[in-house]
C-alpha cells in the first residue's frame, strides 16, 4: 500500500480496539448444524481439554476472527491462542470425520 492509500484506509475503515475485540468475541465458537460440523465441535472441546491438561502452566483461550490492530486488512481465525510467559502461539485444531474407519493412508490417496 502506498502512503495515500494507507491514510484513506485509516480515515474511512479503521476500527478501534474495542470494535476489534467485539468482532473477535462475536465470532468465537460459531456453530453449524451439519453432522460433520457437530462432530468437529465436539472433538474440538476434547482437544481443548487435552491441551489445557497437558500444559497447565499456559493460558489457553478460544478465539474468533482476530484483526491486526494497526494493519486491519490482515486477519486470522485460529481456534485459539496459547500464552506461556511472554510467548504467544496460535492453536489450530483439525478433527477429521472418518465414518468408515479408513486408515489415514487410504484417506490421503
Amino acid at each position: 500500500m502506498h502512503i495515500t492509500e494507507t491514510f484513506f484506509f485509516h480515515q474511512h475503515f479503521f476500527k478501534s480496539i474495542e470494535e476489534l475485540v467485539e468482532i473477535e468475541q462475536r465470532t468465537v465458537g460459531q456453530n453449524c448444524t451439519h453432522t460433520d460440523c457437530e462432530y468437529r465441535l465436539e472433538m474440538e472441546d476434547r482437544v481443548w481439554s487435552m491441551v489445557q491438561h497437558m500444559y497447565p502452566q499456559c493460558i489457553v483461550r478460544k478465539n474468533g476472527l482476530v484483526i491486526h490492530p494497526l494493519d486491519q486488512y490482515i486477519a486470522a481465525s485460529p481456534d485459539g491462542l496459547i500464552r506461556s510467559g511472554e510467548d504467544y502461539m496460535l492453536l489450530e485444531i483439525k478433527c477429521i470425520l472418518n465414518p468408515d474407519g479408513s486408515s489415514p493412508e487410504v484417506i490421503n490417496k
